[in-house]
């Protein structure tokens, strides 16, 4: 069961798609570490960061799958072969959040018309998939805080997730508070077969092979 995957970034062909480590997780930011090859060892770092690129992974049906997020880090590794390695960081554009701190007074506005207003000025996809009425609240403050730890912070309070929904060439922040309405399938994956460790290694198709439940406090 071979997958093809490719990366789209502004510099076309001249970077190649090589690993992708990284980890996902509602409500955090994530962190996708690619590994890329190139014949060129020059490339400048100017030309990415804070641009975006799309890991491509093609999935059964001939479907496709995207990856994307913005570009925080990029740097040369070293030589292979007659490639040079390099590798950059994606993280999502609400990781562009955590940059700047602000001091603010907000009145008589509902959490979400908080968070609107003070990722709005990013200028990238936000949605809001809420299901409940909020109050409104007649006195909030954010007091040297980033404007990543104040939204979150309300989101906590009112009961609120976020999730990612990548596409090609973009990412779309989802504000949601139920985890059945908030959602839709996976194209393709709405159901994941499981196969015992022994089984997996051969089987045709994309599976579980690992499942562990246990509780913590």
């Amino acid at each position: 069961m071979t997958r093809r995957v490719t990366i789209q970034t502004p510099l076309g062909e001249q970077l190649q798609f090589r690993r992708l480590q990284g980890r996902e997780d509602l409500s955090q930011l994530f962190a996708l570490d690619v590994d890329l090859l190139s014949e060129s060892k020059s490339i400048d770092p100017k030309a990415l960061l804070g641009k975006h690129a799309t890991i491509v992974v093609e999935t059964e049906g001939g479907g496709r799958r995207y990856l994307d997020g913005i570009v925080t880090r990029f740097g040369l590794q070293g030589e292979d072969h007659r490639y040079y390695s390099y590798r950059l960081r994606l993280n999502p554009w609400l990781w562009l959040a955590t940059r700047k701190s602000d001091f603010r007074v907000f009145q008589n506005k509902t959490v979400p018309d908080i968070i609107e207003e003070v990722l709005g000025k990013y200028g990238h996809p936000l949605q809001k998939r809420l299901t409940r009425a909020y109050r409104s609240w007649d006195y909030c403050v954010q007091y040297d805080e980033t404007d990543c730890a104040f939204v979150s912070r309300l989101m906590e309070h009112e009961g609120i997730y976020y999730y990612h929904q990548h596409g090609a060439g973009q990412h779309t922040l989802t504000l949601a508070d139920d985890i059945v309405a908030s959602h839709s399938p996976l194209p393709g994956a709405a159901v994941i077969p499981f196969y015992p460790p022994e089984k997996a290694a051969v089987a045709d198709k994309e599976n579980i092979h690992a499942w562990e439940l246990h509780q913590s406090i």
